[in-house]
């Protein structure tokens, strides 16, 4: 593999690191809001799989509209802005029960 190529790639890495975070980032609300109320009752793996379920379709949709890129690509990009969907959400969800919890003890 040449240099040029090697450039090349990581070139195109970062940029679809891009996409992705741009991806999660205007994902993330709307998979919060939708998966919220009802994880409060889930164990934590199946919390991450429901987190995951309606993530992945939410990702999937938005990068559907991006007809330019490859196949490849595109599974690369959903994968990844999923991941950090699924991170970002139980992060919030863990914020939020404990927070509720620290009002429970105040309270």
């Amino acid at each position: 593999m040449g240099l040029l190529t090697l450039l090349r790639g990581t070139r195109a890495t970062r940029q679809l690191e891009r996409m992705a975070d741009q991806l999660a980032s205007e994902s993330f609300e709307s998979v919060f809001h939708r998966v919220s109320p009802q994880s409060g009752v889930m164990s934590d793996h199946e919390r991450r799989g429901y987190i995951r379920a309606h993530a992945s379709a939410a990702i999937r949709r938005a990068v559907q509209k991006n007809a330019q890129l490859a196949e490849s690509d595109r599974t690369k990009l959903t994968t990844r802005a999923t991941n950090q969907v699924v991170q970002l959400v139980l992060a919030n969800i863990r914020l939020v029960e404990m927070r509720r919890h620290e009002l429970r003890r105040a309270g």
